[in-house]
């Protein structure tokens, strides 16, 4: 006699596999959409360092300082710490 098949398991399987996949597509979507609202923040604030510092005819430290502060709060709430700021 032939055994019927365990349907239990073939269906938890695929229901792990389907569980999985959407998992990794919702936490790649939310990434995706970071990295796009970061990049769109990018270019406000490269404005902002520009505008500011092209108005002066010399800086100081603590004007620079308040420059680098502004385009901190622009870039907020992004972390600081891994961003560089250059002005030549």
């Amino acid at each position: 006699m032939i055994a019927a098949p365990n349907w239990r398991a073939t269906a938890a399987a695929s229901r792990d596999g389907v569980c999985l996949h959407l998992l990794v597509m919702f936490f790649g979507t939310v990434e995706l959409c970071s990295g796009v609202a970061s990049d769109r923040k990018v270019s406000p604030m490269a404005r902002t360092l520009a505008d500011l510092t092209s108005q002066n005819t010399s800086l100081t430290l603590t004007q620079l300082q308040n420059f680098f502060n502004a385009s901190n709060a622009i870039m907020w709430p992004y972390v600081p710490s891994r961003r560089r700021h250059r002005i030549r």
